[in-house]
């Protein structure tokens, strides 16, 4: 009762003083300007207080409610996935003739607005039989936000990293979805000669740290012809590293490297040898390599191809190095920090504690192995596309007569984009994973 009365007692006290300024002139300024109350308001101590100076059982129960945390309204968090993500959880136009009832200013509605979906589990009211709304979180609250951010996490980076392009992404502009947090770069070459005695040799600059590193190689665009029964081929002769001044710092013939599958030494009926390394499919071969210091170099990839189809085969390379002083962990530590302001409104550092967490549930998420000893970088989510999450995507969506999306149409855009390939890699799904736990967070809950 002591605190309770102590707080109903300065805060009426801070009414008072605030509605003195706000009819004289707060700080001088014009009597009766809202916006300098407002500034006022905002800037006092009621509403900037983040803690408590001692552990004083009347001051803590005065101060209970001082400043402004609460927890979001079932509306509130709706519209603030919205407008931060550009996605909304099952939102939809209204059946009420296109009138916003219960939805936003466009006519629509989602799961946490509509009253038969989750808006009174999560706290809301109907302003009929339940006109509270609920102050504290509960375990049905809960489930209900960590269902809020499963169903949206994945369609949200999939839109990011697979159907936005970069300049109309919310979260994740300025990154790819190849950034693993031991990459270091990626690129693509087509490879047109089909002769072992005149290969193509295409090169790249990279900075790399010193010490063990890993070439990848693939093809990216495997083709199997059912009538022949043959495949198109790349093989792949060399790999060479150069350092600034010219000077070779690596070479490895890759005849020498163990098979794989869909791959392994190729054999050169010419020169009755092995002279060169082939891929049959879409399958990488890992190449390793030692880097003397750290520094830029330049990487030679000297391969030709065997023609199968109606175009030439197509190069990919990626170069992995160390996950602690990689390119690409300082990428997504740089992205977690801007996820961080984003989403949670707070001020990190790449190496702070919470940058450091959440790097961290990427990286398990990232490396772990399937229970059945696959792959990781396989093993697709249950993720499945949906006319909602193609809402703004600037492509050209074919739709019905009625104006929905037609999916007998809809294959070729599903493969054009790839968004199943994206939804079976292991960094797609490790992404997925950080969202939601961002989106649980207490931060982004409450305000």
């Amino acid at each position: 009762f002591e605190g309770k009365l102590l707080d109903c007692s300065a805060q009426a006290a801070e009414v008072e003083r605030l509605a003195e300024a706000f009819r004289t002139g707060i700080h001088d300024g014009t009597p009766y300007n809202l916006k300098d109350l407002l500034v006022e308001i905002a800037l006092s101590p009621w509403f900037r207080a983040e803690s408590m100076a001692d552990a004083d059982p009347v001051r803590a129960a005065a101060l209970r409610f001082a400043a402004g945390e609460r927890l979001l309204t079932p509306e509130e968090l709706a519209w603030k996935t919205q407008a931060i993500t550009g996605y909304g959880w099952g939102r939809r136009k209204t059946s009420m003739h296109g009138f916003a009832y219960d939805g936003d200013a466009g006519g629509y509605i989602n799961n946490l607005t509509d009253l038969n979906d989750y808006r009174l589990l999560y706290g809301g009211i109907d302003s009929d039989g339940i006109t509270e709304r609920a102050d504290d979180m509960t375990a049905v609250m809960a489930a209900v936000a960590q269902s809020h951010a499963v169903e949206v996490s994945c369609p949200i980076a999939r839109r990011e990293f697979v159907l936005l392009p970069d300049e109309k992404r919310h979260l994740f502009g300025g990154i790819e979805k190849d950034v693993s947090p031991i990459w270091e770069m990626s690129g693509t070459a087509v490879i047109e000669s089909e002769s072992w005695e005149k290969p193509e040799t295409n090169s790249w600059p990279v900075s790399l740290s010193a010490g063990p590193n890993t070439v990848r190689l693939g093809l990216l665009n495997g083709f199997f012809d059912d009538e022949t029964q043959k495949s198109r081929l790349l093989i792949l002769d060399e790999v060479i590293v150069f350092d600034v001044a010219g000077a070779v710092v690596e070479h490895v013939e890759l005849e020498t490297m163990d098979p794989v599958d869909h791959g392994g030494p190729y054999w050169n009926d010419s020169l009755q040898r092995n002279d060169g390394y082939v891929l049959y499919w879409e399958q990488w071969l890992d190449v390793p390599i030692s880097i003397p210091a750290d520094g830029d170099y330049r990487i030679e990839i000297v391969a030709y191809q065997g023609t199968l189809g109606d175009e030439p085969a197509m190069l990919g390379i990626s170069i992995e190095s160390d996950i602690e002083t990689s390119q690409g962990a300082r990428t997504i530590r740089n992205k977690l920090v801007q996820l961080h302001e984003k989403l949670l409104g707070v001020t990190v550092s790449p190496n702070s504690p919470d940058v450091e967490a959440a790097f961290q549930l990427l990286v398990e998420v990232w490396s772990r192995s399937p229970a059945d000893g696959s792959d990781s970088r396989e093993g697709p989510i249950s993720c499945p596309l949906s006319e909602l999450e193609l809402d703004g995507v600037p492509h050209q969506i074919p739709l019905n007569e009625d104006g929905y999306l037609d999916w007998d149409l809809a294959h070729d855009f599903i493969d054009e984009v790839g968004w199943w390939d994206s939804q079976k890699d292991s960094l797609f799904r490790a992404w997925v994973v950080v969202l939601v736990y961002l989106l649980t967070d207490y931060r982004y809950l409450f305000l």
